[in-house]
């Protein structure tokens, strides 16, 4: 082992000599033989690449590119194997970032439209092959403009994000929250026993939500109107279950706000 590999895997040659390359490879990449499969590779193919965690001495891991290739003698016999490996961690750690951000809604915290999209269609696709009921509820704040106009787009923005709190305080763990933009947001449960669940988790969400608000010294009061829809019993396609589940939000609202409508 050179002194480049002494310093990114913390073993100096008399440490790690005699001992198998496998220690340098995560439990679970020792589990697939991910060591065998690069040597196979590279000895087929001429190299193999490598872009995965890596454990230094001590335990901790590392995020490494890097290349192995076969070593062989004149003769074109096989004498082992050279790899090549770059330490990543900080732009693999970046880049993990960036893309957990993009599906992040910074104000609140919770999901974003994207994020939402995208998980939604995931959720009924298990769903169907499951044979499940999933609910999404559309929740979408009554007096939220009237808070911006008194108090400032400020106060707005801590009401939102004190709503965002008392939504997850509600729900399960597994339960699925994003915020679509302004003051609406989403809800996904799936492995409901019946319709109905939707109902209750809604007059759940309505109590917690009629809750005064502390915004500075002010407390402030809202409601809440909820669109309910099933998969599969009101849509199996996710576009059109979002339709359902807006044009009940559209009902609730027409029956005069801080209700539920199926």
């Amino acid at each position: 082992m050179d002194l480049g590999a002494e310093l990114i895997f913390g073993y100096a040659a008399a440490d790690i000599l005699g001992q198998h390359s496998d220690c340098l490879f995560t439990q679970g990449d020792r589990a697939e033989h991910q060591l065998r499969r690069e040597m196979l590779t590279a000895r087929l193919a001429g190299s193999a690449a490598d872009y995965r965690w890596h454990v230094r001495r001590g335990g901790s891991l590392f995020w490494a590119d890097g290349v192995m290739t076969p070593v062989r003698d004149a003769d074109g016999a096989l004498t082992g194997y050279l790899k090549i490996l770059r330490d990543i961690t900080a732009s693999k750690l970046a880049e993990d970032e960036v893309r957990r951000l993009a599906t992040i809604d910074v104000l609140t915290g919770l999901a974003n439209r994207a994020a939402f999209d995208a998980r939604r269609a995931e959720m009924m696709s298990f769903a169907a092959r499951s044979g499940q009921l999933l609910l999404l509820l559309m929740i979408d704040l009554d007096q939220f403009k009237d808070v911006n106009d008194a108090l400032g787009h400020q106060a707005g923005d801590l009401l939102l994000q004190l709503v965002a709190q008392r939504l997850r305080a509600v729900c399960r763990e597994s339960d699925f929250v994003a915020r679509l933009g302004g003051d609406e947001f989403a809800l996904i449960q799936q492995n409901v026993p019946s319709p109905s669940t939707g109902g209750l988790l809604a007059e759940k969400l309505l109590a917690e939500l009629s809750r005064p608000f502390q915004i500075g010294d002010r407390e402030i009061a809202i409601s809440a109107s909820i669109g309910i829809a099933v998969c599969p019993l009101d849509a199996e396609a996710p576009d059109l279950l979002l339709k359902k589940a807006d044009l009940a939000l559209y009902h609730a609202k027409e029956a005069g706000r801080n209700c539920y409508h199926y």
